[in-house]
C-alpha cells in the first residue's frame, strides 16, 4: 500500500523498512536500512533500502549521507539522483 509525505508516495519493499520521517528542516527525508550492514576497512558495498517512491512530476531528489555519519563513522557514498523518470 502507497503512503505519502507531503507530495511524495512511498511504498515499502518489505516489512522491516521503516517509513521516511520529516528531516529537522522540513526539506529533507531521514531514510533507514531494513538490514545492518558491517564493512571492513576501505569495503565497499551496495545497499538496499526497500523502499519506492513516485515523484509529481517535475520532482526529483538526491540521496546523501547526514554530515553527522560522514564526520563520525568515515562514511562515503556515490551521489544517487532520483526521480519520476520523466
Amino acid at each position: 500500500m502507497a503512503s505519502s509525505i507531503s507530495t511524495i508516495q512511498y511504498t515499502k519493499l518489505s516489512s522491516g523498512v521503516l517509513a521516511p520521517k520529516l528531516g529537522s528542516n522540513g526539506l529533507s527525508f531521514d531514510l533507514h536500512l531494513g538490514e545492518d550492514y558491517e564493512l571492513g576497512p576501505m569495503e565497499r558495498c551496495k545497499i538496499q533500502l526497500d523502499i519506492s517512491f513516485q515523484f509529481p512530476h517535475g520532482v526529483g531528489g538526491l540521496l546523501e549521507l547526514k554530515p553527522s555519519a560522514v564526520s563520525k563513522q568515515f562514511l562515503s557514498m556515490q551521489p544517487v539522483v532520483i526521480g519520476n523518470g520523466s
